[in-house]
């Protein structure tokens, strides 16, 4: 199964030699795709280096959504993974979320960092569990990290361009477009480590 696994970054030149490194593996049977948000450090030049990378230059930083879209209607493969470019996640996890099947219904799979949703340690946990709560009451599911940027899903089974937003709530949309196309099956929450 072939998957277009997608970075949206900005100014990511401290951690992407070592990402760059870890995904060499992955680009053997995948397209690895990198959308450079505008970054004004040496992300891009980094990026160009690259010969296993498919790479998409933005001009100007435009959002995390933006760029995520992007990717999306680029990608060469109908099944797409998306991960964060800052290496918070660890890369030896995107095997996990390659395990779309449509015989067995496992239409989607997102990542989770926590177990419970009042892991709370900071204003950004708070933030995070405040929302992943609101997300649960309103779409009827029991997420635990609604802000969490692991998500894999088949671009051909849903309608991309209900995913409107540009910046870092492009998550939410995401989430939000695969639980109203296919229901909350929380059996494709995959634990991250990080």
């Amino acid at each position: 199964m072939t998957y277009s696994i997608i970075f949206p970054i900005y100014n990511e030149e401290e951690t992407l030699p070592l990402l760059l490194n870890q995904l060499k593996t992955y680009s053997l049977e995948n397209e690895i795709l990198f959308i450079d948000d505008g970054s004004n450090d040496s992300s891009n030049q980094i990026l160009t280096m690259c010969p296993y990378i498919r790479l998409i230059t933005l001009k100007k930083n435009s959002g995390k959504g933006y760029a995520l879209i992007k990717g999306i209607r680029s990608a060469k493969y109908s099944k797409i993974i998306i991960m964060d470019g800052d290496l918070e996640l660890k890369t030896d996890q995107i095997k996990e979320f390659m395990i779309l099947n449509n015989k067995k219904k496992l239409y989607y799979a997102i990542g989770s960092r926590f177990e419970d949703i009042n892991n709370i340690n900071s204003i950004w946990s708070f933030g995070n569990n405040f929302l992943t709560k609101v997300f649960n009451l309103l779409f009827n599911c029991d997420l635990k990290d609604a802000l969490c940027c692991a998500i894999s899903f088949d671009k051909s089974r849903v309608d991309i361009n209900k995913i409107r937003a540009t910046g870092f709530d492009i998550d939410i949309d995401i989430k939000f477009l695969l639980i109203q196309t296919f229901g909350s099956n929380m059996k494709t929450i995959i634990k991250l480590k990080y």
